[in-house]
């Protein structure tokens, strides 16, 4: 019988912080965003002071001083290697496994016995910790539906320890009373209300509910998601990642910007990672979108939000050609005057880089501009990002970087912050 278990790290930006902090295991942690803007992360016992997900760190700062809670700024280029050996770890120990987000795996669990699911689930979670120091549930089920409702029950009553087998239907009819829809992979807090009107409030009701009404409220997707929780697979294992639909990157400021010249190098400085993301994805963009923001959240100035978008004369990953789209487009959105809190932009209608269309006019030296961004991208690769670059990314003082003033050590990927033991 097929089956899968769903690998959920525990409060994953938290415990790799705890990693390198052992003396912060059983104390309340929270991550903040990118510049230190909201909680994005947080330990139990830091939830049990009421702390929640999403809040401005501003309006808590007096709860978490308070409670002596430990904070730290987001290391992403951490969470990342960490994320890395959790999943070389789960790829040792199944025949097969998809990577769902930094955090989750769905395992290929079909291979184990009925009798063994939930003490092969915990030997997983003893090798993965023992590797890793990473704490992680597992919920294991029929469907991926279902291993998500499992992983969320076992990850939040202690009776079972961080593993949960709903692989049997009498166990499946038990369970899905206690889940309420909101906390039903794909549903969600924003279709919730929707169904409740039509008295349909936890897993259960979804299942017994008429299948025509649930394609009218959510469509085929919702349909596909009511087969799995009546454990009907819908949804198999990607066991390669899905193309690239579109590549977004933006970042907040550190503070306020009016000056245009600062403005523009940031939104530049992600217009050429975003460009560097697509040739190491193999794709190529035909749309450039740009936007630039103000602080939603000042009460003194008023709040700006503008963008603009392109449709380029060819698809394309060569930065230069990237940049000067974004520089026209600029030109447009700047409003002199305003303060702006973040910049990004969005690549989307991406092609693969083998499938690049020309034209009888397109006279552009494609050989020439492959090597020169090879080039480019194998500097930044071995010396570090931001190694080598153009003059309009580039800004000597990094004035408008994010705020990280809270942010752990890189300890895996530099010398001079490695752990060191005394």
């Amino acid at each position: 019988m097929e089956m899968v278990a769903l690998v959920d790290c525990n409060a994953f930006f938290c415990s790799c912080e705890r990693v390198f902090k052992p003396h912060l295991w059983n104390k309340p942690v929270v991550v903040l965003s990118s510049n230190d803007g909201c909680l994005i992360a947080l330990s139990a016992e830091a939830k049990a002071l009421g702390l929640k997900m999403a809040v401005p760190y501003f309006k808590v700062k007096h709860l978490i001083d308070k409670h002596k809670v430990h904070v730290f700024s987001t290391n992403y280029m951490l969470y990342a290697h960490m994320s890395g050996r959790v999943m070389a770890t789960l790829e040792t120990l199944v025949p097969a496994l998809e990577v769902y987000s930094i955090d989750e795996a769905f395992l290929d669990f079909s291979h184990v016995p009925e009798s063994n699911r939930t003490k092969e689930a915990r030997r997983i979670q003893d090798i993965v910790l023992q590797h890793t120091g990473i704490p992680v549930s597992i919920g294991v089920a029929p469907t991926k539906t279902l291993a998500k409702v499992a992983n969320k029950l076992a990850k939040t009553h202690p009776q079972w320890n961080g593993v949960l087998d709903l692989s049997r239907p009498q166990d499946i009819e038990r369970f899905l009373p206690f889940v309420w829809c909101e906390d039903v992979w794909g549903i969600g807090r924003a279709s919730a209300p929707k169904l409740s009107k039509y008295g349909i409030r936890t897993a259960a009701d979804l299942v017994q509910a008429d299948p025509f009404m649930i394609k009218k409220l959510m469509g085929t997707v919702g349909t596909r998601l009511v087969n799995e929780l009546k454990g009907e697979k819908s949804f198999p294992l990607e066991l390669a990642p899905p193309p690239a639909k579109s590549i977004i990157c933006s970042r907040s400021f550190g503070r306020l910007l009016s000056q245009k010249e600062e403005v523009k190098r940031a939104l530049f400085y992600h217009v050429a990672r975003g460009g560097a993301k697509l040739r190491r994805k193999k794709r190529q963009a035909r749309h450039l979108t740009i936007y630039l923001r103000g602080n939603r959240f000042s009460q003194k100035e008023t709040y700006v939000s503008r963008r603009a978008a392109v449709q380029l004369p060819l698809a394309t990953h060569y930065t230069p050609t990237l940049l000067a789209a974004a520089d026209h487009l600029f030109e447009k959105v700047w409003q002199e005057g305003a303060l702006y809190a973040k910049a990004g932009m969005m690549l989307t209608d991406l092609i693969p880089e083998a499938a690049h269309p020309t034209t009888l006019f397109d006279r552009r030296p494609h050989q020439k501009e492959k090597a020169l961004m090879t080039t480019l991208d194998t500097l930044n690769k071995r010396y570090g990002t931001g190694t080598l670059g153009f003059a309009s990314q580039l800004q000597k003082e990094n004035l408008w970087r994010a705020k990280e003033a809270l942010k752990s050590p890189n300890y895996l990927t530099r010398w001079d912050e490695i752990l060191t033991v005394s």
